[in-house]
């Protein structure tokens, strides 16, 4: 992935490793998922099925993460430490996608207890509450009157 990147000196490679490692957690992106051209060809679709579970589980690593350093200990920033020294290198020098999606397993699957310290269901719980009061807010004529509930004579 990103043949087109020159990293020459310290400035260009800090700036690309938010994109690096985004591609080191996040690809094969949604809109690459059933390309089955080129040489992975069907894998990348199995592929996405691992992907989608991590996608599904992002929002409880945000909040896992955000705990960890809310209420930063030495065995917990020890063990972020180590997360972000297998996860840079990783996704910095593995250009080819098939190579990174073996490889990352060793950031990945550790990043799951991460996830697991956010309580992925509580922060799924959250948003579906959000969006439920969210819509009943937008709602036509919510907390106001209507034709249908005016009396006759006011209207």
């Amino acid at each position: 992935m990103d043949a087109w990147t020159n990293i020459s000196n310290q400035k260009s490679l800090v700036a690309y490793l938010p994109r690096a490692l985004a591609i080191g957690l996040l690809a094969p992106f949604p809109w690459q998922w059933f390309d089955v051209k080129g040489s992975t060809g069907v894998m990348r679709t199995f592929g996405s099925l691992e992907m989608l579970l991590v996608y599904l589980l992002l929002p409880g690593m945000l909040c896992g993460l955000w705990r960890v350093l809310r209420r930063p200990r030495v065995d917990t920033l020890f063990f972020l430490f180590c997360i972000v020294s297998i996860a840079v290198p990783i996704s910095l020098v593995v250009a080819n996608l098939g190579t990174l999606f073996r490889l990352r397993l060793s950031f990945l699957l550790p990043l799951m207890l991460v996830a697991a310290d956010g309580d992925p269901l509580r922060v799924y719980r959250r948003g579906v509450r959000w969006i439920r009061d969210l819509r009943v807010k937008h709602r036509v004529g919510a907390g106001e009157p209507t034709m249908l509930t005016v009396p006759v004579g006011q209207v």
